[in-house]
Parts: C-alpha cells; sequence; structure tokens
C-alpha cells in the first residue's frame, strides 16, 4: 500500500513539474518583436511597448531621439551596418547634452547594429548602473565619449566603431569583469581605450590607432588583460598608472618608442611599454655593448 502511495506522489510531482515547464516555455514563446521606423512609430515608442525580452526591430534610416532603456530587450538595425556612420539606422541626439543611447539599472539589454552620433555632453551609448549589457557591430562617432560604462559588469563590448570623439572611444567607470575586444577606437581627439578605478577587464584585440593623446589607458585600475591591442601612432601608446596586477601581452606599440622620456616626465606612477620587450632588451644589449 505504501508504494502505491509513493506512486502517486511521484505521478503528482511530475504533473507539477511538466506545467512548470510548459509555462515557462510558453512565457519564452510570448517574446514579441516590436518594430519601429518603418510603421511611422519612434524607436523610444516601441522600447516602450516592448516588454521584457521583446526584440525591438528598428528599419534603416536615421531617427532625431534620446533613447532611454531600463528592461531587458534587444534593441537590433535591421541591416547591422557597422562600415559607415552614415548608413543604416543612425540615430542623432535630439538633445546633445544627453547620451543618444541610455541603458541604466538593468540587466541583459543588447544593442546591435546600432549607430549614434551628436552628444555633444555625454556618451553616445551610456551604460549605467546595469550588467550583462552587449553592445555589438555599432558605432558611436562625433560625441564626447563613443561608448561608457559606468558602475556597470559583466557586459560585452565587441565590434564597434568608436572613432572622433571628443575625448574618448571607449571608457569604463568603476566597472568590473567586462570584455572589450574588436572595436576600432581610434581617431578620437583624447584617448582610444580609458579605463579608471576598473578592475579585472579583458580587454583585448582592439585598434587603438592615431589617437591624440593615448591608445590606452589604465589609472587606478587592477588586475586587467591587455592583449593583443595596437596602440600606434598615438601620443603615448599604452600607459599605466598608480595601477597593479595588470597583465600586457602581444600588444603593438613599437612605433611610439620614441616618447617614452616624455612620458616618464608627464606621468607619476608606472609606465609600461611591454610590448615589443625582447626587441627592446637586444637594442639595449647592443647599445651597452658598444659602449
Amino acid at each position: 500500500m505504501a508504494i502505491k502511495c509513493m506512486g502517486k506522489k511521484n505521478v503528482i510531482f511530475a504533473v507539477a513539474v511538466l506545467l512548470v515547464t510548459l509555462f515557462g516555455v510558453a512565457d519564452t514563446c510570448m517574446a514579441a518583436t516590436i518594430r519601429a521606423g518603418a510603421n511611422g512609430q519612434s524607436i523610444q515608442g516601441a522600447i516602450d511597448a516592448a516588454a521584457p525580452g521583446d526584440l525591438v526591430l528598428v528599419a534603416d534610416g536615421e531617427y532625431t531621439e534620446n533613447i532611454s532603456i531600463t528592461k531587458q530587450i534587444l534593441l537590433h538595425g535591421v541591416s547591422s551596418d557597422t562600415d559607415s556612420k552614415d548608413t543604416g539606422v543612425v540615430i542623432v541626439a535630439r538633445d546633445a547634452a544627453l547620451p543618444v543611447v541610455k541603458v541604466e539599472g538593468t540587466t541583459g539589454v543588447t544593442i546591435d547594429g546600432i549607430n549614434v552620433k551628436g552628444s555633444i555632453g555625454e556618451a553616445g551609448i551610456l551604460v549605467l548602473g546595469s550588467s550583462k549589457t552587449t553592445v555589438t557591430r555599432s558605432s558611436a562617432v562625433e560625441n564626447r565619449i563613443g561608448i561608457s560604462l559606468v558602475n556597470s559588469e559583466s557586459s560585452i563590448i565587441t565590434n564597434n566603431r568608436t572613432e572622433f570623439n571628443e575625448t574618448y572611444g571607449i571608457y569604463l567607470e568603476r566597472s568590473n569583469e567586462n570584455t572589450v575586444t574588436e572595436n576600432r577606437s581610434g581617431q578620437n581627439r583624447d584617448k582610444g581605450i580609458f579605463l579608471s578605478y576598473a578592475n579585472r577587464n579583458e580587454i583585448s584585440a582592439n585598434s587603438t590607432n592615431h589617437n591624440v593623446w593615448n591608445g590606452i589607458l589604465l589609472w587606478d585600475s587592477d588586475d586587467n588583460r591587455i592583449t593583443d591591442n595596437e596602440a600606434y601612432r598615438n601620443m603615448y601608446s599604452i600607459i599605466e598608472s598608480e595601477s597593479t596586477g595588470n597583465l600586457y601581452d602581444d600588444n603593438s606599440t613599437l612605433p611610439n618608442l620614441y616618447i617614452i622620456l616624455p612620458i616618464i616626465m608627464t606621468y607619476t606612477g608606472i609606465i609600461f611599454y611591454l610590448l615589443q620587450r625582447l626587441i627592446i632588451g637586444r637594442i639595449l644589449g647592443l647599445i651597452g655593448k658598444k659602449e
């Protein structure tokens, strides 16, 4: 008799699990696609109409808006055009003092194929107090900062173009355990990539060439991995100040070696040109032998 009762309990439990699973699948299937642009709806209007988990699909064209995202959505440009800031989905700041796109206080947002410009006072894309944000195949040009993460973590910034900005291409402030990879962050009027009080981040395979000052700067930032980046023809290539425990490997900075002395005079803290270490060591060794 006890065996029969146990069997009934198992059946009830199995049915309960099945119902929970089915409801979970139903919730997933209910994710909707909200379209912006083609039917006259603004991007912000489509975002406001979306539920968490929905896809907001934006038709090609130029939009004049400031976008606010406070829930988990996928904001996706139809063409995902990253080669030109003038085609695909282009959002120009309506209020130049605000970010063009701001992600705030949420988790799991994805921005894919969205080109932004015109924020004179802020970032083209600002991620504030959020986690697990992904920004990919997008561009942020002609802003004060291209892409900025502030008090944000576990996010991915990959395959974007952040050029021709007034200060920095990509800026991380008090943001930890993020991945910044395969971005083009050159020709900015200050720095390509700047980490400030930002720890345990992965900065890899980025192109940070032709910035006015630094290719990459770490300020009071610890235990980051800086690998496989290019930092050519900046005033200073890769700089570390007031920071510890950072790993540098296989970066390319050799054309900047002629300005090592001015850097030492300008910056306090530790300054690293660890790329091409073997080549530099051999050159110094040859000079020592000649003397």
